[in-house]
């Protein structure tokens, strides 16, 4: 039952790891990667991530309680006589830990690997100190320094 409540989340994040280190590996190989598939793998993460509340949202709005992904533990559970309340906290746990786990996979790709590392760069550059990274007004440099 796991499984199947899980595979749609799980398939996504295969994917987008899949297409993330594919995207690392040819940067490395060949020293290029193109900037419109660095986006197509982005949104690919951030589908990923999001997908599990996407899937709560449509199978709300569809009314699908009964053979909806996000209700299969709750109606499971209730047919086998207990409570459903355990099957919802099955789905909520299961989803929330497919999220984080998928959240971190994005959030490496992006400081990492999106754009050469450009995140990664901004982020030093602005939390560097001011000598680490001084910059001279245009003046300040000789024709000769240039």
């Amino acid at each position: 039952m796991a499984i199947i409540v899980a595979v749609g989340p799980l398939a996504n994040t295969i994917l987008f790891s899949f297409a993330a280190l594919s995207a690392w590996i040819i940067r490395r190989t060949l020293k290029s990667y193109p900037k419109y598939f660095y986006k197509v793998v982005a949104w690919t993460g951030l589908f990923a991530v999001l997908d599990p509340f996407w899937v709560f949202f449509f199978d709300c709005v569809t009314q699908n309680f009964i053979n909806g992904d996000m209700f299969k533990f709750y109606v499971w559970f209730e047919k086998a006589g207990d409570n459903g309340i355990v099957g919802a906290y099955l789905s909520v746990f299961m989803m929330l830990m497919l999220t984080i786990f998928t959240g971190y996979l994005w959030y490496v790709f992006m400081v990492r690997t999106y754009m050469n590392g450009r995140i990664l760069d901004l982020y030093r550059r602005l939390s560097g100190t001011y000598k680490a990274f001084f910059i001279p007004m245009d003046h300040e440099v000789s024709m000769k320094y240039l």
